[in-house]
């Protein structure tokens, strides 16, 4: 996502790249309860890990958001919806029933 988002030469440097990643931590900007969290996150994800969605996930729950979470065990980054399909599907319709 950095390479992505900005200029390669900043990504590479080690300071502007710590930088970048505390811009773009989840986490340290979730800022409001009222928006109903969905996460699903495998344990094996090497491109992102699971410290961040746990983290994420920590900041929401601390601003009384309500987050359901889906950890497909085994699982690397995109993983099959049959990890999470189902209760994504359930999810949804309890968010519009909400409305």
């Amino acid at each position: 996502m950095l390479f992505a988002s900005f200029n390669d030469d900043d990504v590479r440097n080690p300071e502007e790249r710590k930088e970048l990643l505390d811009q773009t931590d989840l986490s340290k900007h979730f800022r409001t309860a009222n928006i109903p969290q969905f996460i699903a996150y495998g344990t094996n994800d090497l491109a992102v890990g699971v410290k961040g969605p746990q983290e994420y996930i920590q900041s929401a729950r601390a601003a009384d958001a309500d987050v359901t979470v889906i950890v497909a065990e085994g699982q690397n980054h995109g993983f099959k919806q049959e990890h999470y399909m189902s209760d994504y599907l359930e999810w949804v319709k309890k968010v519009f029933d909400s409305l």
